[in-house]
């Protein structure tokens, strides 16, 4: 279960990072 955990969580981190990131460049990119 805590392996499973630990590569749910190594696996979403970056995921949600980089959809975060995509996000604020999509709203930056709309006001300008």
């Amino acid at each position: 279960m805590d392996s499973f955990a630990g590569k749910a969580r190594g696996f979403l981190w970056p995921a949600v990072l980089f959809f975060g990131i995509l996000l604020i460049g999509a709203l930056i990119f709309r006001i300008l």
